[in-house]
């Protein structure tokens, strides 16, 4: 069943993806150009026009491409593009660089910067893979802008109105790395008044963004894997908790095993936890989808109506076995039925000798569940075995819905009581 062609309202599409990288590319190529233009004196040339004609089309048509965008995500996102964007937008569409490009007046087009930022933020939340290396771009991005336009005000205090040559740009560049990072290394100095203040706004400046890309970088590296942190810091505080306990040491190696299987499986650490948060319907999908593997190794599930399917998938639940574990011992009151999805398991008598083995894609506890009494063998783990259950209310809300898995399950349970009788006869 393919799923139906819908718009979602807080992820972009393809489209707008595209859109949105070409508007950054553009407005990259206007922080610079316009600065340059500005302290070199650079007369016309015709390649750079073409390129600034391309960049105004652009600017100009993409409020139109944010508003038509957000009309068909719904009214809400419509105002909330007007109060937040538009303003920046409709002031950076305004082609004073075609006609004013020596003038001050095209440092207006520079307001393009914070529409972009922001959505380029937006669309990273909404990564699936790759959100990092966007949120890496984004630093590198306004920090280029940011040293660019520092030097380039920089160039024109220390330029006294005469045009700038490549040298003195290198010089400026250098010195704004410098003093934005620390303060200037003294071998170029502000001679001025105005050139002090200025010196000591970009130091300011530059305390508060340093900082901020300083704890952000190392946010970056360490969220580059946050299951790897979250396993880490699951293990540090199993590791306190053990020695402050006094944990036998036998038990200290079962449990370090357990934690690096979980691990290596990456099984069961938020699969709860999201489902729980989701509602009812997109819980639905994500169980059948998390629990299809699973489903489609039961025989009798291939035959099921998918609102059975649905109903089993939505009521079950991950547990992991370790090696030598058992799952349940004779005699123990029956609370759940169990589905393998990964590993083995072994079928022990009331005496301990093994009855049979169990492997991925089988299922059992379902018959001391169906005639309510105690467990008539023990369930032990050869190893690391990956299991769904379900618990006797689901169980019994099931057998009342679906008389067909009823059925299933008494023809199940009367088979698995023949087998075992014969097997204890063999082995008498």
């Amino acid at each position: 069943m393919t799923e139906p062609r819908m718009y979602r309202r807080n992820v972009f599409q393809q489209r707008e993806v595209a859109w949105l990288l070409l508007v950054a590319v553009c407005a990259l190529f206007i922080a610079y150009r316009i600065p340059t233009v500005l302290v070199y004196h650079a007369a016309l040339n015709v390649p750079w026009f073409i390129g600034e004609i391309v960049v105004m089309a652009v600017f100009i048509i993409d409020p139109i491409f944010k508003f038509r965008s957000a009309k068909q995500r719904g009214p809400e996102f419509v105002r909330k593009y007007v109060r937040t964007w538009l303003v920046f937008d409709v002031i950076a569409a305004i082609p004073v660089i075609l006609f004013a490009a020596g003038s001050p007046l095209a440092l207006l087009a520079l307001s393009k910067i914070i529409p972009v930022f922001g959505n380029l933020s937006q669309w990273r939340l909404q990564l699936r893979r790759g959100g990092n290396a966007v949120r890496f771009v984004q630093f590198a991005y306004i920090l280029a802008i940011v040293i660019h336009l520092v030097a380039c005000g920089w160039l024109v205090l220390r330029s006294n109105g005469q045009p700038a040559t490549d040298y003195n740009y290198l010089e400026s560049i250098y010195w704004t790395v410098t003093t934005m990072c620390t303060v200037g290394y003294g071998d170029i100095t502000p001679q001025t008044e105005l050139q002090m203040m200025y010196a000591t706004a970009v130091m300011l400046v530059g305390y508060v963004l340093f900082a901020y890309l300083v704890g952000n970088i190392a946010s970056l590296f360490n969220t580059v894997d946050p299951l790897r942190s979250e396993h880490v810091r699951t293990m540090d505080q199993a590791t306190s908790f053990m020695q402050y306990h006094n944990v036998p040491h036998h038990l200290q190696h079962r449990i370090i095993d357990y934690l690096g299987y979980m691990w290596e499986r990456k099984v069961t650490y938020d699969e709860t936890f999201m489902l729980d948060m989701l509602p009812w319907g997109l819980r639905s999908e994500v169980s059948m989808y998390l629990r299809s593997e699973v489903i489609e190794r039961v025989p009798f599930f291939r035959e099921a109506s998918e609102s059975f399917i649905r109903e089993v998938a939505d009521s079950l639940r991950p547990i992991v076995v370790t090696p030598g574990e058992f799952v349940f011992r004779y005699g123990d009151r029956a609370r759940f039925m169990y589905f393998i999805s990964h590993g083995s398991v072994e079928v022990l008598s009331s005496d301990g000798s093994q009855i049979g083995t169990l492997q991925t894609g089988d299922f059992f506890g379902e018959m001391a569940l169906l005639e309510k009494r105690r467990r008539s063998a023990s369930i032990r783990a050869i190893e690391y075995s990956d299991l769904y259950v379900l618990d006797a209310a689901a169980f019994d809300h099931i057998l009342t819905n679906f008389p067909e898995f009823r059925d299933v399950m008494e023809q199940v349970s009367t088979d698995r009581s023949l087998m075992v009788s014969e097997l204890r006869r063999m082995v008498q």
